[in-house]
């Protein structure tokens, strides 16, 4: 506990040196006196079960801005189920449609997301950028490995809506709980699509937003944020599962619209951190990409003495944030036949032995990391409850005898992040 309470000390004194350099910032853009402050841009890949949050959520997004007291804007690109996509802008007064397409875009497809990106960068200019990735999540898992990780979750190769989820599945809500950003649920003879990390990754040029923020479930692992350390200064994500009515736009966004990342991340915490039962649900992130590439050095000097992959049962001491696989239990706590998302501080102290490297990795881990937080427990008071004793900010797979079959041993030494570690 007081290792933690110092941990969260550091992380809040960095995170007020990060907000006053955000604000001063101008690293991205050039600075003109007709700019504006902040250009945040929304990417809502809502062809999918969340689509009944798109409107709420922009409306609080305006409120939001209304309150903000800067020239910032938000630009969204929406695509829901059984309309032609749109884009919008909102400024904090009004609403003003941008553009109409003639069909239901495909959100799914990179391409669409490369096309939004590059069609406001090109005719909005701002002090500074930010993106906002909205949908359904599933971290670095490909596509083609959802049904084997997550098959109790509802994961099929078959899938009953239209085309499109963000870069992990759509569909419908999941069977135990009704109101979560990950997961689906099987309709035989039916298809579904997803974006992949590393085509997200190639739509997003290098150094064109200060932030990127993930409002879906299991993207604060550390592998998409390796992807992503080239695109952007900062990622704010969550490890776990996220609310379906995700973020609290209401105020979170006028954080985003000043650059106030560290109050951003913060107001997300505290607001789910106020709830009941299993609502009471978050975990939240504040990266520095910048110091990615040291901790994924330190980290190969770890697990390159490690013996792998392991057995399932090796890890069962290990924090873990879903709930993929059948579920089981080891004294009192809860785990799954086939979790994918560990703590990284929890992984790599599990598999170091020379007590000099981990320091070096947790002071590695401390300037990466500006802020982070979590409630005591994901789905409170529900059977498959679980525990949240560890949480360092980032998620991280580890490969397993389990999983050498099915090829996401494979997928993962293929990602930018199994690359260079080495595993």
């Amino acid at each position: 506990m007081i290792r933690r309470f110092l941990k969260n000390i550091f992380h809040l004194s960095l995170g007020c040196i990060l907000t006053c350099l955000t604000l001063a910032s101008c690293w991205d853009k050039p600075v003109d006196d007709d700019l504006t402050d902040m250009m945040i841009l929304v990417y809502m890949a809502g062809d999918n079960n969340l689509s009944g949050y798109v409107d709420s959520n922009l409306k609080s997004m305006q409120h939001s801005l209304a309150k903000a007291g800067c020239d910032s804007k938000v630009v969204a690109f929406v695509d829901k189920p059984g309309r032609r996509s749109f884009m919008l802008m909102l400024d904090g007064s009004r609403t003003d449609t941008l553009k109409t397409y003639n069909e239901n875009m495909d959100s799914s497809d990179s391409q669409t997301l490369s096309m939004f990106i590059d069609y406001v960068l090109q005719n909005y200019k701002a002090h500074s950028y930010g993106l906002l990735m909205w949908s359904h999540g599933m971290g670095w898992i490909p596509t083609d490995q959802l049904h084997y990780v997550a098959k109790n979750l509802g994961y099929a190769p078959g899938r009953d809506c239209q085309n499109v989820v963000m870069w992990h599945p759509e569909g419908r809500r999941d069977p135990f709980l009704p109101d979560t950003r990950c997961v689906a649920v099987e309709t035989i003879g039916s298809d579904y699509a997803a974006m992949e990390i590393d085509d997200m990754a190639d739509a997003i040029p290098d150094g064109a937003f200060n932030f990127i923020a993930f409002d879906a479930c299991y993207m604060g692992c550390v592998e998409v944020a390796y992807e992503l350390r080239n695109k952007c200064r900062y990622i704010i994500s969550s490890s776990a599962e996220v609310v379906g009515r995700g973020f609290p736009y209401s105020t979170m966004t006028e954080y985003l619209a000043k650059g106030e990342l560290l109050n951003a991340s913060r107001d997300f915490y505290e607001y789910y951190s106020c709830q009941s039962g299993w609502s009471r649900m978050a975990t939240i992130s504040l990266v520095r990409t910048s110091e990615l590439e040291g901790l994924a050095s330190c980290m190969k000097r770890i697990m390159d003495s490690a013996e792998l992959p392991v057995g399932k049962e090796q890890l069962e001491g290990i924090q873990c944030y879903d709930r993929f696989g059948e579920m089981y239990f080891v004294s009192g706590d809860v785990h799954f036949t086939h979790s994918v998302f560990y703590d990284l501080e929890s992984v790599a102290s599990a598999f170091c032995n020379d007590g000099t490297l981990m320091n070096e990795f947790r002071d590695r881990l401390a300037r990466c990391i500006l802020y982070e937080a979590a409630t005591p427990h994901l789905f409170e008071g529900e059977r498959y409850e679980i525990t949240v004793r560890e949480h360092s900010g980032l998620s991280v797979y580890v490969p397993t005898i389990d999983d050498e079959d099915s090829g996401l041993n494979d997928d993962h030494r293929n990602t930018a992040w199994g690359k260079a570690v080495g595993y």
